[in-house]
């Protein structure tokens, strides 16, 4: 990945060593183990010693690479054994967090990243990418005033919304028995534990935490998801395992977490990198759990269908040498603007937003020595300021590509991009968003029959009629065993006096298909998963995550990384009354019983969507439907829709 760095000293300096650094990328890549996230630090720094001031002085760098004490956090997949793997890089001087299966979690000091790309053992290096700000989001405007009786200091609206008030008073249920284990970004970061347990927001007798995060990037946006579960079941006993060291860190604490007894799990952490058309390590490791007794849930994500999909198409036009995929082949090339096709306009928010392609070959990552045959790569361009034809580098100030070597690596490409950096430097620090194109190289082996490109981390969108609405949920949260949990705010459900729930507009959608098994293999039929499975509430109270509004005392926790919680929590509650149910069990109930919805751009009739899942979790009704038919998932009934007496079947395919 190359992105625009702020550097002291005319911009025209700025244009020639970025446009140096994309150049030399191509030329580097039959060598090349470490991603191209890292090429700033490795182009401007010969050693540590004479590292460009201007690399370390950007904070948006610094962030996202999570650069502390000159180490990085990395995630490093296997190419021979990992433990031989773990022996060369603590020689090396990494700090080793934890392994699943090939893949390695770490820190590793900033001068040993070019050597790590020389190691045997190594077959692929690259930051640690979390995908957090697409689950928490700040809602523009909030309009409705709810007066609450409140337990602790706070309660959160989602109890009500979903009915869980009347399965604590009704049927004396509150989660007593069962143990809850969240996954996120930390837990007591910011030291506010204490005075949540003191005022009743968390239980009395603590929280579990089996590992927590540290670092001044960090909000505790998982003791907010834990408060919003204690209002729900506040008999459950609570467990936290961060889910910000690496993919095969998370995968290790998910596992952790079913070790130490939660049959309940939920999180809201994504990685940018986890593939989309196979089951990577972190998909791998909530199948596994769920084949121990856990009940699995996860965010859906806050990407809504910032997707585009289709096949590598040759427009016949090259770029340094490689194919342009050609985004509309019904509309044949034409002079003296080839760009309508072979580039598609994106309009991206001030912050830093990520960029993310995936093709159809297998991960090595996912699939241990069978890694993808195809490389390709993606370049944003300043579609402002770049107008001239044929397409060069040197003619925009911002060219940034995402250039990873792929053969025998993983089937994805991971392109950041400082929209804000960009916006000042063009002197518009006032500008919310920045248009920009994309386009699509071919660089070596088969040309792609899907790809999917996913905009997120922060706002932005594909922008004309080029756009193919396609799901952008995926990842673990598209997992075999995972209930992917969409979200609609608290204060628009029924219990709250409004007839139709309507869903969050950003709440991601489904349909991401997979197309390779975990050892590599491509199945003959593409496996739609019905995913997200269904809705739970979000724009809840909490003590102190969210955003503020007037006329709220307390904070309103927004997107689908408070409705996962919500949902998870009415999952323990079910498994108190019923503690034979199966995950399956579970999830067939939330489903059956759920409030019927509709997806917001494909207008749906009665049953499931991929927006909404099967709709919005009747807390009450669950809990119903398991006390009289919570039978093993094998003898489970279809599941029946809820909506003026109407019922509907689907098979889902799981």
């Amino acid at each position: 990945m190359i992105r625009f760095l702020r550097r002291p000293g005319p911009k025209k300096l700025t244009v020639i060593l970025l446009c140096a650094a994309v150049a030399n990328l191509n030329a580097q890549k039959s060598s090349d183990k470490i991603s191209s996230f890292f090429q700033p630090l490795l182009s401007y720094t010969t050693n540590l010693a004479n590292a460009s001031s201007a690399i370390f002085e950007n904070p948006s760098y610094i962030s996202e690479l999570g650069i502390r004490e000159g180490m990085v956090p990395v995630d490093i997949t296997a190419s021979t054994s990992t433990q031989s793997l773990l022996s060369d890089l603590n020689v090396n001087g990494c700090e080793i967090h934890a392994a699943y299966a090939n893949v390695v979690s770490g820190r590793c000091p900033l001068a040993a990243i070019s050597k790590l790309g020389q190691l045997k053992t190594v077959n692929f290096v690259r930051p640690v990418l979390v995908n957090h700000a697409a689950k928490y989001v700040k809602k523009n405007a909030v309009t409705a005033q709810v007066r609450r009786v409140l337990a602790g200091s706070v309660q959160s609206e989602g109890v009500k919304a979903m009915k869980a008030d009347i399965v604590q008073s009704t049927y004396g249920l509150d989660g007593t028995g069962v143990k809850i284990g969240v996954l996120s970004d930390s837990f007591d970061a910011l030291g506010g534990a204490a005075g949540d347990i003191a005022s009743g927001d968390l239980p009395a007798d603590g929280v579990v935490v089996l590992k927590d995060a540290s670092g001044s990037d960090l909000i505790d946006e998982g003791r907010a998801m834990l408060q919003l579960i204690y209002d729900v079941a506040p008999g459950a006993k609570l467990y936290f395992h961060t889910a910000w060291d690496g993919e095969a860190d998370f995968a290790s604490g998910i596992v952790k977490l079913a070790q130490a007894g939660c049959k309940v799990i939920v999180d809201d952490v994504g990685y940018f990198a986890e593939t989309p058309f196979q089951d990577g390590i972190i998909a791998q490791a909530v199948d596994q759990v769920h084949a121990m007794g856990v009940a699995y849930f996860s965010s859906a994500g806050n990407d809504a269908r910032q997707s585009w999909s289709g096949p590598f198409v040759d427009s016949g036009l090259l770029f340094d040498g490689s194919p342009i995929n050609n985004f509309n082949p019904s509309n044949p090339l034409t002079a003296p603007d080839p760009r309508r096709v072979t580039r598609i306009p994106i309009s991206l928010e001030r912050g830093t937003s990520f960029v993310i392609l995936g093709w159809d070959q297998p991960s090595s990552s996912a699939s241990p020595g069978k890694g993808s045959e195809s490389d390709l790569d993606i370049y944003i361009y300043d579609e402002e300021t770049d107008l001239t034809l044929p397409l060069d580098c040197t003619t925009s100030p911002y060219c940034l590509g995402g250039t990873d070597y792929n053969i025998g690596a993983d089937a994805v490409e991971v392109l950041g991009i400082d929209v804000g950096s960009i916006l000042d430097d063009l002197g518009r620090p006032n500008d919310r968003y920045k248009l920009f194109t994309l386009m699509i190289l071919h660089y070596e082996g088969p040309f792609a029959t899907n790809m999917q490109v996913f905009i997120s981390g922060g706002g932005g969108d594909f922008t004309n009629s080029l756009k193919s609405n396609s799901g952008a949920l995926y990842g673990h949260a598209n997992a075999r065993g995972a209930a992917g949990v969409a979200a609609a705010y608290s204060r628009a459900t029924p219990a709250y006096g409004v007839a139709k729930v309507q869903l969050e507009s950003f709440s991601s959608s489904g349909g991401v298909p997979i197309i390779f098994d975990i050892k590599g293999n491509r199945l003959q039929k593409h496996e739609i998963r019905l995913q997200p499975r269904f809705t739970g509430p979000d724009g809840a109270s909490t003590t102190f995550f969210g955003s503020n509004y007037p006329g709220f005392p307390h904070p309103l926790f927004f997107g689908t990384s408070a409705s996962a919680p919500h949902v998870a929590a009415v999952g323990a509650l079910m498994l108190q009354g019923n503690p034979t149910l199966r995950p399956d069990d579970i999830f067939k109930a939330l489903q059956a019983t759920a409030i019927d919805m509709n997806d917001n751009y494909f207008w749906t009739s009665l049953g499931f969507d991929f927006a909404s899942g099967y709709g919005f979790v009747d807390a009450a009704a669950a809990v119903e439907y398991t006390k009289k038919k919570g039978k093993k998932s094998k003898k489970s009934k279809k599941p029946k829709q809820k909506k003026d007496g109407k019922k509907a079947r689907i098979k889902m395919v799981n």
